[in-house]
């Protein structure tokens, strides 16, 4: 058997056969290394933007809701001469926002499964509660209104629908401090401690 190397004579042939095949094969691994390392660079990427993501969408309804929710804003009934068409504008599209971002975060969510299972669309079960109340509160307002303009005080079916409307005005005006406020509250923290780890 012939050597590569030996003391007294020198295979060049061979030798350089031998070096080809070891920085072949070096550089075979170092390839699926980096290429291991890659796809897990991209997949902490895609968990991140997509938890990034959820975390905004839930800030933004949030803000919405709390804007909507301002008293001085909805302080006027919406059947009154005083509401102007500006103000029933920026009704309509701070909800159409609320729904739009709901839909955006269902799309996120389909996403978020694919990394963390089930339990990513569980934490937003409460928000998507709220939210869907809510965005049903404000298109009812304007039937409400008319009822309780048209409504006969000694019919007991009106005064039932006027104690409807009051529980409904009270989840449309309010503060981040009254029991609607405190549960939007508790549902985004259920989002963030849920999500923001995820970021990290």
């Amino acid at each position: 058997m012939e050597y590569c190397i030996s003391l007294n004579n020198v295979n060049l042939q061979l030798t350089k056969d031998v070096i080809t095949c070891i920085t072949s094969i070096s550089a075979i691994l170092i390839a699926l290394y980096g290429l291991h390392t890659w796809k897990r660079q991209l997949k902490g990427g895609n968990q991140y933007t997509i938890a990034k993501n959820l975390i905004v969408a839930t800030m933004e309804i949030k803000g919405y809701i709390t804007f909507l929710r301002a008293p001085t804003l909805l302080n006027v009934k919406y059947e009154d001469t005083n509401v102007t068409a500006t103000q029933e504008l920026t009704y309509t599209n701070m909800v159409n926002k609320i729904a739009k971002k709901q839909s955006e975060i269902h799309g996120f969510l389909l996403e978020s499964k694919l990394f963390w299972g089930a339990e990513s669309s569980d934490s937003f079960e409460k928000l998507n509660t709220i939210t869907s109340e809510f965005i049903t509160a404000m298109l009812m307002r304007p039937m409400y209104n008319k009822i309780l303009k048209d409504a006969n005080l000694s019919d007991i079916a009106a005064v039932n629908q006027i104690e409807s409307y009051k529980q409904l005005w009270k989840l449309l005006n309010g503060s981040s401090n009254d029991d609607f406020g405190k549960s939007l509250d508790a549902a985004v923290r259920d989002v963030e401690v849920f999500f923001l780890p995820k970021m990290k």
